[in-house]
């Protein structure tokens, strides 16, 4: 506009010049012209732009708007703390399924609810180096939805899994039942006396050549390498009454198989105790030998993230050494390990909320063959079965801590109760003065364990406890302290 009324008044100037009429008011018109001129003028600071930067500014503007709406939606969605695995110790657990634990290598999906992230339509394509593309409409962002509390288990657990490394194809980070394991045997008998044992309770066999699936075991097929220690305070007393302990090392490995829906377990114990060649006249001493390799293989019947229902079959293979007393005057029992051992299980687990779970196995005992027992000046060897047996056991638990952010990335809570019970009456083989036997024929042994599970980084776990005996007749120790650790390889 003020270009043009300048125009207007030099070109009426000019022509009124050369006109040579109405110079007087051609002078007037043209002040007026210039005056009007100035007062439509813009602001000193605007500036003409072209259409195309005009329509380049107003697009940062609308960028910048959609920049702070991402931003809010992240901050809602990952805050400092991870309150999806609860606080430092202790703390509610918030159920937002997407957690607030930020890991840009692994994102996670927000919860349900959500605001989702407005969609770019292709027809205007949002790009800041093109100033002449049509910006998005932000004018519908819907607004941010709040965490209502509440629990959602599936997805809660899902995401600890998958932050804390663990597959969650074929594992679960429910922790493995941590067991009892002491199983009574047979003891050599004085019969002249009466059917008194004179190798205390359990026998060396009860350590070395039974298993229970049970011990650091789940129903959930899983891929590791692990490690257990059992001292059993008190396990054995010897024919001059001198009590011993028993520590046993088991070294073992399960390999899933079959897309992760079945699995191979290998188990390998070494037992330090009471030495296996005994003397009524003297003092016991101390021993270490293998005990007998357990192979175990586990299908699912059912598996779920949070849930597997799987039964099996564990043999016992009787790799470990025969046992022998002296009775003195040349006389000898000798007790050959040739029993196999035939046990099969079932087990359940479940992840029952994110933080409490519970898992149970029931398992059954069959001895297949028996042992043989050689009598000096006997010709006629005579075999013992060992009693068969039936064990359950329950565990519930409890997570108090994680934080996948951490070294331990998680704490449990665990306490076990175990039953243990002979199904049939013991066999029994005898010899003039001495017998070989159970002399206590049936039992029932109830433990009660309760342990500490830590998960360390993203694929181990260490576990301490202790076990004790809540019969008082049949029980097998005085007292039971145990560790456990296991290497998860995916």
């Amino acid at each position: 506009m003020k270009l043009a009324l300048l125009r207007f008044a030099i070109a009426s100037r000019v022509l009124g010049s050369f006109a040579g009429v109405g110079r007087r008011r051609t002078a007037v018109l043209s002040f007026g012209a210039m005056i009007l001129a100035l007062t439509v003028s813009t602001p000193a600071h605007a500036q003409h732009y072209h259409p195309q930067y005009s329509q380049q500014y107003q697009y940062s503007q609308q960028y910048q708007q959609y920049q702070q709406y991402q931003q809010y939606q992240y901050s809602q969605q990952y805050q400092p703390q991870c309150d999806s695995y609860g606080p430092a110790l202790m703390g509610p657990v918030s159920s937002m399924p997407g957690g607030s634990y930020m890991n840009p290598t692994r994102p996670t999906p927000p919860g349900q609810g959500a605001p989702s992230a407005p969609t770019v339509d292709p027809g205007s394509p949002m790009d800041p180096s093109n100033p002449s593309a049509s910006p998005q409409d932000l004018s519908n962002i819907p607004a941010p939805t709040a965490d209502t509390g509440d629990v959602d288990v599936s997805a809660s657990v899902d995401n600890f899994v998958r932050q804390s490394g663990v597959s969650s194809e074929s594992q679960s980070l429910t922790p493995n039942m941590v067991g009892d394991m002491a199983i009574s045997s047979a003891q050599y008998c004085d019969i002249v006396s009466g059917p008194t044992p004179i190798e205390g309770a359990g026998g060396v066999a009860g350590y070395s050549r039974r298993i229970k699936i049970s011990d650091n075991n789940s129903p959930f097929v899983r891929h590791r390498a692990f490690l257990n220690y059992n001292h059993f305070h008190n396990a054995f007393t010897d024919a001059l009454g001198n009590d011993f302990n028993a520590d046993r090392y088991t070294a073992g490995i399960e390999r899933p198989f079959y897309d992760g829906n079945r699995s191979i377990e290998v188990r390998l114990p070494l037992i330090s105790s009471i030495d296996n060649n005994l003397s009524v006249n003297e003092p016991a001493g101390n021993d270490q030998q293998l005990g007998n390799i357990a192979l175990a293989y586990k299908q699912y019947v059912y598996s779920s993230p949070q849930t597997a229902l799987s039964i099996g079959l564990a043999m016992v293979i009787p790799n470990g050494p025969s046992e022998t007393m002296d009775l003195g005057g040349g006389d000898q029992f000798r007790i050959s390990n040739d029993a196999w051992h035939l046990q099969p299980f079932i087990g359940y687990s479940e992840q029952v909320t994110d933080r409490l779970f519970v898992t149970c196995f029931a398992q059954l005992d069959f001895d297949l063959n028996g042992n043989r027992v050689d009598f000096t000046g006997n010709p006629s060897p005579g075999v013992i079965q060992d009693q068969n047996l039936f064990m359950l056991d329950f565990q519930v638990g409890s997570w108090i801590y994680r934080n996948p952010s951490a070294h331990v990335t998680g704490l449990a809570m665990l306490v076990e109760l175990h039953y243990n019970t002979a199904v049939q009456n013991a066999d029994y083989v005898g010899y003039t003065t001495y017998g070989y036997g159970n002399a206590t024929n049936r039992f029932d042994v109830l433990n009660l364990t309760a342990a500490m599970h830590f998960q360390l980084g993203q694929k181990s776990t260490l576990r301490v406890g202790v076990v004790t005996p809540l019969r008082q007749d049949d029980r097998n120790f005085d007292t039971e302290v145990l560790a456990q650790f296991n290497h998860y390889f995916r």
